[in-house]
């Protein structure tokens, strides 16, 4: 019997401590009801882009894009229309094939979490044109920040993203004659939007779940 018993020594028990500690936290997921499931959002209000070149307003931005398991990230590509720069002249966004991936980094209270957008372009950098100017913005990550709600009160649950990024890469392409060309790193987005989930059309379950 007294083979069953052994002493656990001080090193055995440091040992499993330094484990558990150096074990990772369960990352908080995308997650919908069932599987593939279609990801649509919509922009609520009026979203707003500023560089060194003014201040470009969109009424309707879209997005699109699917979950085919429960994920860290979320991918999703944007469609941007009723654009306008310095509130009247008439404005485009192309996106050219460029995504956005959404991230959560930490989780604030029992259903909001904060995280970071990564664009992920081609060839082709995302194109903002007014007034005969052209201003490109090309991939980079951890563009901070990002607000993240599960809105419990919907059915079936969906979420909000409130978005309000500084920091953002562009170029000001040398047609803008009124605007020093050159690469900028000042960019601001804020923008509010819900993403919601479907499967074959019929309303599923978004939700972030840690």
């Amino acid at each position: 019997m007294k083979h069953l018993f052994r002493r656990i020594t001080p090193g055995a028990l440091l040992a499993c401590a330094v484990l558990a500690l150096a074990a990772p936290a369960h990352a908080t997921q995308f997650k919908a009801g069932s599987y593939p499931a279609t990801v649509k959002g919509a922009q609520i209000g009026t979203g707003k882009i500023t560089t060194n070149a003014g201040t470009v307003s969109c009424k309707e931005v879209t997005y699109s894009g699917s979950l085919s398991a429960a994920s860290e990230t979320l991918t999703l590509s944007p469609a941007y229309s009723g654009c306008t720069a310095f509130g009247f002249i008439s404005a485009t966004i192309d996106v050219n094939g460029c995504t956005y991936r959404y991230l959560v980094s930490s989780k604030v209270s029992a259903d909001t979490y904060t995280g970071t957008l990564s664009i992920v372009c081609g060839s082709n950098p995302l194109t903002i044109t007014s007034a005969g100017c052209t201003e490109t913005v090309g991939s980079q990550s951890g563009l901070s920040s990002n607000t993240y709600t599960n809105t419990t009160s919907a059915s079936p649950n969906d979420i909000d993203v409130s978005t309000n990024i500084s920091g953002i890469s562009y170029t000001i392409d040398p047609n803008c004659a009124v605007y020093l060309p050159g690469g900028y790193t000042n960019g601001t987005w804020q923008t509010d939007a819900t993403l919601s989930g479907t499967i074959s059309g019929v309303p599923t379950l978004l939700i972030l779940d840690p």
